[in-house]
This record gives structure tokens, sequence and C-alpha cells, in this order.
């Protein structure tokens, strides 16, 4: 069975309450009341009210997503048991009564399927359809051994004649039989149409959520609006080449620090790193492409350009050493040991947009730049630095870091050398 998500909990527990509230009603009316002298009656009516209230306050407390179905379950079994078996309570004193002394027998079907509505209608608290069904089904079975126990009277007979149905308390009205089947025929079908449509729109608001939520992982919280608003349509957005500023950091001998720590302690540490590293980002109108392993790339002038995407991604980069530096203080007064980055920055032509197959689909960024700017992070290595941008990027911003220029460096894996500069922090 499926995992429940926060709707469902969220219907299950209000469906508790109400229900708490409901047998709690009864429990006190019943004890105000004189008790039954059958003993049967006297636990149907007394303290089967009392155990669902602490059914329901059991499942309220407890339920978890992992085990919705089977709460579930138990909590339309137990209401529909508890509900019948509190007004079977009220109803073995007739039913012991002498068959000849069971007047009214044919009135009281009238009277069989008015309570069917008031426990149908709690079908649309669910969102599974088994559940629905169920629910429907068990609130069904009432009304439907009423009309067998009472027409099992031997006394009981139909008729459409109105003196009859009047004179004789045992008559059935036929008329009002089927009119009350036509109404509880159609209340069923509307309840099933509600609770799909009620199942659609949950659907519909579980998916935006989480498209909203991926959102949040990846743009900033303007552009996320925006996207969310209608001024950015990522969905429809078809590749096209824009010039952006790509950004990538990773951190120093990662791989050999891993080595000696748990890895519930790696993932700490990542969790650590990379949330600065993406406040930094969002900080500056970036948007955060991917995560490598401890490397992060992001990227500058996606889904739009703000104008001065390579100056936002410089500022990102100082902005990160400071935040790192906020952080490996933090580090040292908890007995740990500091980290250290390498940035590197480019900017250049990249085609942008939605990118994959029918299975999966992502917004990416891809080019030319996006590797480049992957191996001058990478160099900075080869510099003793911790900081290094493209010739192209320093061209396009103001800064006043002291800096050094390192000329004709040639990138693996490209023919044509490019200058850099080293950025001193």
């Amino acid at each position: 069975m499926l995992a429940g998500n926060k709707w469902d909990l969220r219907l299950l527990k209000l469906l508790s309450v109400l229900i708490i509230l409901a047998f709690s009603a009864q429990a006190l009316t019943e004890w105000i009341d004189p008790p039954k002298p059958v003993l049967i009656d006297y636990t149907l009516t007394r303290i089967l009210p009392i155990f669902m209230v602490l059914i329901f306050a059991f499942i309220m407390l407890t339920v978890t997503s992992q085990l919705y179905s089977v709460y579930l379950l138990l909590a339309i079994v137990f209401f529909h048991v508890g509900f019948n078996g509190y007004l079977l309570g009220h109803e073995l004193a007739g039913f012991r009564l002498p068959v000849d002394e069971q007047i009214g027998t044919g009135r009281m079907i009238d009277y069989i399927l008015m309570a069917f509505p008031s426990t149908a209608i709690f079908a649309l608290f669910f969102s599974r359809l088994w559940a629905i069904y169920l629910w429907l089904g068990l609130s069904f079975f009432r009304p439907v051994k009423e009309y067998l126990v009472l027409t099992s009277n031997e006394n009981t007979f139909a008729s459409s004649n109105w003196a009859e149905i009047i004179s004789n308390g045992y008559v059935i009205n036929q008329w009002a039989l089927t009119d009350n089947s036509m109404t509880t025929i159609l209340f069923i079908i509307v309840v099933i149409a509600i609770a799909h449509f009620n199942r659609w729109v949950m659907g519909a608001n579980i998916k935006t959520e989480t498209e909203n939520a991926n959102l949040g992982r990846y743009f900033s919280p303007d552009v996320k609006e925006e996207i969310k608003h209608g001024g950015i349509d990522i969905q429809k957005s078809k590749p096209k080449d824009m010039n952006v500023a790509v950004l990538f950091t990773d951190i120093v001998n990662f791989t050999q620090l891993s080595e000696k720590m748990n890895p519930s302690d790696v993932l700490v540490l990542l969790s650590d790193y990379q949330s600065i590293m993406v406040e930094a980002i969002f900080e500056h109108n970036g948007t955060v492409d991917k995560f490598i392993g401890d490397a992060v790339m992001a990227n500058f002038g996606t889904p739009k350009s703000y104008g001065n995407d390579a100056q936002n991604a410089f500022d990102c980069a100082v902005a990160m050493n400071v935040k790192l530096e906020n952080l490996n203080k933090k580090r040292k007064q908890a007995n740990q040991f500091i980290i250290e980055h390498r940035i590197g920055i480019h900017y250049g032509t990249c085609v942008v947009g939605n990118m994959g197959s029918k299975q999966r689909v992502e917004f990416a960024v891809i080019g030319d730049t996006v590797n480049v700017a992957s191996r001058i992070c990478s160099a900075c290595k080869e510099f003793d630095t911790n900081f290094l941008i493209s010739d192209e990027l320093a061209q396009m911003i103001n800064y006043d870091l002291p800096s050094k220029k390192i000329s004709d460096y040639l990138i693996r894996g490209r023919n044509e050398p490019l200058d850099l500069v080293k950025i001193y922090q």
C-alpha cells in the first residue's frame, strides 16, 4: 500500500477528531441516562463509546505517512463496528420482544435510510478509492440490515394503498421506500463524484507543491515567485543560446577528508557546505544547476538575465568565501577541522532550456562555457589559489580585490589558450 501524503494525514486526523467528539457525546449521554439492565446492552451503549474514543485518539496521535494505509483501514473498520455496535445496544431490547409486540415495523422502514447520508458523507475525507468504496459499502450495511430484520417480521408487508398505510403500522409505504431508495442512490453517485473530484484536486495540489519545492531547490525566491505567477514558463522553455556566467566550487581534498569520516558525518559536512553555497547563490540572483559530489555548479543569467550576471557571479564567489570563513569559525569552536574550497568562474554563450527524454526532462545549461568554468575551478590548485576567473568575466565586472593575470593558460581538452585572473581575498 502507498504511503500517505500530508493531506492524507491531515484529513485522517480531522476525521478522528470528529469521531472522538461524536463518541464522547454518546458516552456522556449514556452515563447521564439510567444504565441498561442487560450486560450486553450496557457494554455496547456505555463501554463501547469510551473504547472508540481511545482507539481514535491513538490513531490521531500515532498515524504516520508510512503506516497511513493500515491506519486508514483500521479507522474505517473500527468506526463502523463501533457505530453499529452502539446502535445495536439500543435495538436489542426491541429484538427480544415477541413478534406480535414489535409494533410499527412498517413505519420504521421509512427511516432506515435517513442515517445513511450522515455517515456516508465522511467518505470525502479519503483520497484512496478503495477507502471511499469501503466506507460507502460499510455505511450501507446498517440500512440493509435494518430492512432485512424488519421485513423478517411475518406481519410486515409492502403496500401502495394509503388506507392500509395509515391504519396499519406493519405496512411498508412502498412509495416512500422507492423515493428514499432513489434519493440514496443519487446521494451515493454525488458523493463518489465529489470524492473523485477531490482526489483530482488533491493530486493537482500535491503536484504543484512538489514543483514549487523543486523550483525552490534551484532558483532564488524572487525567480521562483516569478515562475509561479507566470512571468517565466520553465515547462515550455525550449533550448536557446544565452550569455551566462557559470560558477563551480568544490572542497579541497574532499576525497581524503571523507575517507577518515563516518558516512553520516560526511553527509552533515556536505549539507552544511552546500547550504551556505546555495544561500550565497540565491542572494545574488543565481540558479543552482546541480550538485556533483562535493562540487556545486551555479549559473547566473538563467532563466532570465538580470543585466549584470557576470558581476552577480563574481560577488557571489566573494560572498561564498566569507560564508565559508564563518562556517570554519563555528567548526573550530566545535573542535572540528576547517575546510577549504576552490572557485572558478567563466562567462560565455551556453545552450539553456529543457533537455532530456520523455521519461526525464530538466532545465539545464550546457556548452563550452560550462566545461571551461569547471576546468578553471580545477586549475586553482596549479596556481596555489582558491579563486580564479576568466579574463572574459574580469572585463565585464568591477572589483577592487588584489588580482594577478595569468596569460595563455591551456585548458585541458581545449586547443585555444585563455587568460585567467587570480583573485586574492
